[in-house]
């Protein structure tokens, strides 16, 4: 019985030191698919003469998952002309579709920020306001990078350790 609660510990000590780890990790690829996604935007944006409208619809066609049903629901919302805002329907749709993203509560600040220009202001003033966002979500990839990297393999190994030495101490 006594083994067995210490191998139990032992697996729970070190998934949770992984899965720290892994959470490090997924946040950086989280903010690298919204890097894409913007990315995406800025292209049809510069290359295009469309409506914002226009412009996610087509951006819903070019992705897949939940980027896409954000896309879509942006142009669908932004079609019906409701009486929202441009930032309320970006709002919105970030919050129904991309909520569940690994991304800290900071990230999913500043991206809701980022549709707060892009319904009111000229296409000069979006795509300045975009690039901005892609220079401080460039940052905050190195940055997580470097993190996971420096302390990834620690919380990997410290959950190993605190399990080893909980087992050694039970036993």
């Amino acid at each position: 019985m006594k083994l067995l609660a210490a191998i139990m510990i032992f697996f729970s000590s070190s998934a949770y030191g992984m899965s720290l780890s892994l959470e490090m990790k997924n946040r950086i690829f989280c903010l690298e698919q919204i890097q894409i996604g913007c990315l995406l935007m800025k292209n049809e944006m510069e290359y295009g003469t469309i409506l914002l409208s226009e412009l996610f619809d087509h951006l819903s066609e070019r992705t897949e998952g939940e980027w896409k049903l954000f896309f879509s629901g942006v142009s669908k919302a932004a079609e019906e002309a409701s009486t929202d805002s441009f930032y309320e329907i970006w709002e919105k749709n970030t919050r129904q579709y991309l909520d569940h993203m690994p991304w800290k509560k900071e990230d999913r600040m500043e991206f809701i920020e980022l549709g707060k220009g892009m319904g009111y202001l000229d296409r000069q003033m979006q795509l300045d306001q975009l690039k901005l966002y892609q220079i401080r979500l460039n940052q905050k990839i190195q940055e997580g990078r470097k993190l996971w990297r420096d302390k990834g393999k620690i919380y990997q190994t410290l959950g190993v350790m605190t399990g080893l030495m909980t087992v050694i101490l039970l036993i």
